[in-house]
Parts: C-alpha cells; structure tokens; sequence
C-alpha cells in the first residue's frame, strides 16, 4: 500500500517522477525494516530491547530514506 502512493503520484502528476530502481529500493527498505521488526519481536528477550532494537530499526530506515531523498548516495 505504501507504494501505491508514489504509483498514484507518479502517474498523476510530473512532479513526482519515481523511476522502476526507486520502487525496487523502496521495497528492498520496507522489506528489511519489517524483517528487522520481525528478528526484534523474536531474537530479543526483553520489552525494553525488543522497543530498543524496533526503534534502532526504524531510526535506520528514516536515516537512509532521508539520504535518499536529498540524492547523498546519487
């Protein structure tokens, strides 16, 4: 659904201009942000790590997302 949005957007509009590798790496993030939650929830024993280790996850995520965005990685 989250890649609905920017297919919507995309086909709309010519300001947003999302490329097939963009959709490619945005999925490759969700994925491994879900798989990141999911070894969180299962690997780590404790409530406090386990929101320790889905926070570490998503901090991740905004920071290369946001990286991204600007054209850092180019």
């Amino acid at each position: 659904m989250l890649l609905a949005f920017p297919a919507l957007g995309t086909a709309m509009s010519a300001e947003v201009n999302w490329g097939a590798e963009d959709f490619a790496a945005m999925a490759l993030m969700l994925g491994l942000l879900c798989a990141a939650i999911e070894a969180a929830l299962h690997f780590l024993a404790t409530p406090m790590w386990r929101i320790a280790g889905i926070g570490l996850g998503v901090l991740m995520f905004l920071t290369l997302w946001a990286h991204l965005a600007v054209g850092v990685f180019n």
